[in-house]
């Protein structure tokens, strides 16, 4: 038999596990935004009562405008190395940081919405570069499968996921 067989059995197997568990944590994201009617306030409060952070005096223009605020945020999403369009980031659990496969499951699934839904192989491969070992490339191509079916050469992202 050969040597590399059960080796490169435990890499799929592994890759298979982390793919799920990114799938896992990215449904569960996309469930938690979808909760939320249009409209609701998320952070300003000003479509009716309280300001739900902060002083009303935020609200008010005391001191703080939203270029401001939006600057900051843009800076912080940079030194973290976050996606810039908050409206599609993973909501992180309470007391964990996204994995770098959370995060990377996230950026597959954005592109491919970015991109109507669909892209080639050739694509994803060029979206991604950095890509790069037996591990990671087996990671990756897993969690494509897990979020997207391949029909007519192409990646359609699943339902649950747009």
């Amino acid at each position: 038999m050969e040597a590399s067989r059960p080796e490169t059995m435990l890499v799929e197997k592994e890759a298979s596990r982390v793919a799920k568990e990114a799938a896992d944590a990215l449904r569960e994201s996309r469930r938690q935004t979808r909760r939320n009617e249009l409209g609701t306030p998320t952070w300003t409060g000003r479509s009716g009562g309280p300001p739900r952070f902060g002083s009303s005096n935020v609200a008010n223009g005391n001191g703080v405008s939203s270029d401001s605020l939006l600057s900051r945020m843009r800076h912080r999403q940079a030194l973290e190395g976050t996606p810039r369009s908050g409206r599609s980031s993973p909501v992180p659990t309470p007391g964990r940081s996204p994995s770098k496969a959370h995060i990377l499951i996230e950026q597959i699934r954005q592109f491919l919405a970015e991109r109507g839904g669909s892209a080639t192989s050739k694509d994803l491969v060029s979206r991604f570069p950095d890509i790069k070992g037996a591990d990671a490339i087996a990671e990756f191509r897993k969690m494509v499968r897990q979020i997207a079916d391949f029909k007519d050469s192409q990646w359609f992202l699943k339902e649950e996921y747009i």
